[in-house]
Formats: structure tokens, C-alpha cells, sequence
């Protein structure tokens, strides 16, 4: 998986390559939309993100998959 971060306050990762047989066309029917600082931004689910981390398997990738799971 490659990916773009941004980072200031806050870091914001773009995706540009998704692993396995994750479909985009998939991610974007399930995608949230969410006013942050003003501005409509579209997100993935968070069930697509966990099956994202947990797909590229990098220890801290399944931290991340677990910590959002049980919230």
C-alpha cells in the first residue's frame, strides 16, 4: 500500500494503492461524509479501515485495527 501523509495538529493519510482485493468502487459506496473545520470530506468506514490495516499486517497497523475495533 502506498500512501501520502500530511501532517501538522493532525496527520491525514491518502491512500493511493490499496492492498489485497480491497475494490475502490466498494470503499466508496460504504464512505462517510464528515464536516471537519468547515469542510465536507469524504471518509472511508471505519470497518473498511480496520480490514485496510489489517490486510497490510505491519505490526503497528494491527494495533491500530485493534484499537479501532473495540471502539
Amino acid at each position: 500500500m502506498r500512501k501520502i501523509t500530511f501532517s501538522n495538529d493532525l496527520d491525514i493519510d491518502i491512500i493511493t494503492d490499496l492492498p489485497g482485493n480491497i475494490d475502490f468502487k466498494d470503499l466508496w459506496k460504504r464512505r462517510k461524509r464528515v464536516l471537519f473545520e468547515g469542510v465536507k470530506i469524504n471518509v472511508i468506514s471505519k470497518d473498511d479501515q480496520i480490514q485496510i490495516l489489517r490486510q497490510v499486517g505491519r505490526k503497528r497497523d494491527l494495533d491500530d485495527a485493534d484499537v479501532l475495533s473495540r471502539e
